[in-house]
């Protein structure tokens, strides 16, 4: 059986988005709004890069998907800095 990755991170990306609006009484069209959708979505893209290494089992893919896991990381953490630096602050993202 094979998982549908694209239907699963839009599915996550609805729910993350609605989550947001709750806790923050912003809609979407906010700037520092858009700015930590972009980190929610690379932490979301990090944890299905995770979910992906967890589902090979072939060694060419399970190298592949370390580099995916690292870059993921990588590239959610920088986002978060960048937000961090420029003093936004949000409920559910670490400090």
């Amino acid at each position: 059986m094979s998982l549908d990755w694209q239907k699963l991170y839009e599915t996550a990306l609805h729910v993350g988005r609605q989550a947001v609006e709750r806790l923050t009484g912003h809609k979407e069209e906010d700037p520092s709004l858009a700015e930590w959708d972009a980190v929610e979505k690379a932490r979301r893209e990090w944890h299905l890069a995770q979910a992906y290494f967890d589902a090979v089992d072939h060694p060419d893919l399970v190298e592949q998907a370390v580099h995916r896991i690292l870059a993921a990381e990588r590239h959610y953490i920088y986002l978060l800095r960048q937000a961090r630096e420029k003093g936004l602050q949000y409920p559910f993202i670490p400090h």
